[in-house]
């Protein structure tokens, strides 16, 4: 069987070095102007080990060339299979959606406050919270006690969200496409994937740089790729094609 990382040009790079699922080698099943990165396999993969190294080589042949991903496990019983039923099938949706990530990579940005920022920050901004808390909970009276703390969920809401507009304000003129998506969890100030050139990374990278020691002491940003463009990668096959869009 034939596992399939993504669809990229026909002659472009080979993926030399490239070290696949199972330690075997990557290689690439040209048809047409289209081309699968594949490796192959006797078994289907199934372990985190084998998902990390799907990713893995998704990321370094995007450092060289184009790649629409496919997810972790998409399988075809041969080179038949793949060459007629995917690289010739969907020719046209697959060099419709190459073509918009063409010569581009992901990268993404996690902003998480250190823990309590958010609450202290609007505490020490409206200390009448902290006294009527303070006063509330003396009383113990519940009803007004969960009003409070919805006030200051809210508040708190709004800061995140003008901290993720400040974020994406100063990344965005660096970037082809910005999305932001919605935050993982309490203590995740933003979370944005960047559609950027593959060699025009450096504006970028320097105001990624600034905005970590910008904001050092309220949060961590996280900083990662480049990563192949699963955000960017919006397609829809039928239910014949064995091909999986992350």
């Amino acid at each position: 069987m034939i596992h399939v990382y993504g669809i990229t040009h026909a002659a472009g790079p080979a993926p030399e070095a490239l070290e696949g699922l199972g330690g075997r080698p990557v290689r690439l099943v040209e048809h047409g102007e289209l081309a699968a990165l594949v490796t192959d396999l006797d078994a289907p993969p199934s372990t985190r080990g084998d998902l990390e190294r799907h990713a893995n080589v998704q990321s370094a042949f995007v450092e060289r060339a184009s790649l629409v991903p496919l997810r972790f496990g998409t399988l075809l019983d041969d080179e038949a299979e793949l060459r007629d039923g995917l690289l010739g099938r969907h020719a046209g949706e697959l060099r419709d959606v190459l073509q918009g990530v063409d010569g581009r990579v992901q990268m993404t940005i996690k902003a998480v406050y250190h823990e309590g920022t958010p609450l202290r920050e609007i505490i020490a901004e409206h200390p009448e919270l902290k006294r009527a808390s303070d006063r509330l909970q003396a009383r113990g009276d519940r009803d007004a006690m969960i009003d409070l703390g919805q006030k200051i969920a809210r508040a708190v809401e709004v800061r995140r969200t003008a901290d993720e507009t400040a974020i994406v304000q100063r990344v965005e003129p660096h970037a082809e496409h910005v999305i932001v998506e919605e935050p993982g969890h309490e203590r995740m100030a933003a979370r944005l994937q960047l559609l950027v050139g593959r060699d025009d990374r450096s504006a970028l990278d320097e105001v990624v740089a600034q905005l970590v020691a910008e904001l050092q002491d309220r949060m961590t940003v996280r900083y990662v790729g480049p990563l192949a463009p699963y955000s960017f990668c919006d397609v829809q096959l039928d239910a014949g094609a064995a091909a999986a869009w992350a």
